[in-house]
């Protein structure tokens, strides 16, 4: 049995959330703004290059705001429960707070980049969709799977060198 989690939200966490939020705003408000004047076929999907190597009805571009607000509200659900958390070490009293502190951190961290990737998809597409000219040719592709993985990085490398193997 894990102690109940007491955590308090920092500065930095409540960042975190507005921007997770803001990401999802931008997300339906611009798709919905811009829906009309779509062509009817769009890319939804991109080779290495940048090049479309998949296309769909536009209408099927309203999955990706609809999958970025599930996800939110799943992980703001599981975040509310961090003694549910798998963690690389044991939990006990002394070091709870620590460990919750950091697993809904990451958790938290996990939302806004979701929330932004998402928000950055819908905007490529867009673009490519009015200019043929897509912004993931230009190097957002290897920018999105930076910003994707260090955080990942981050949290589960420390574990490791942490947990006594």
């Amino acid at each position: 049995m894990r102690p109940a989690p007491v955590i308090s939200l920092t500065s930095f966490d409540k960042a975190l959330e507005i921007i997770a939020v803001a990401g999802i705003a931008f997300s339906w408000i611009f798709l919905l703004m811009v829906m009309p004047s779509l062509p009817e076929k769009i890319p939804t999907h991109f080779d290495l290059q940048g090049k479309p190597d998949g296309f769909q009805v536009k209408y099927n571009e309203l999955f990706l705001p609809l999958f970025s607000t599930i996800i939110w509200v799943a992980l703001t659900i599981l975040n509310r429960f961090p003694q549910i958390f798998n963690y690389p070490v044991q939990v006990t009293k002394e070091n709870a707070a620590s460990l919750y502190r950091k697993g809904t951190f990451f958790i938290r961290l996990i939302k806004c980049l979701v929330a932004l990737v998402f928000a950055i998809i819908i905007y490529a597409t867009y673009w490519y969709s009015k200019h043929s000219n897509s912004p993931i040719s230009q190097g957002l592709l290897p920018v999105l799977l930076v910003v994707i993985n260090i955080p990942i990085l981050l949290m589960v490398i420390p574990a490791f060198r942490n947990k006594k193997v």
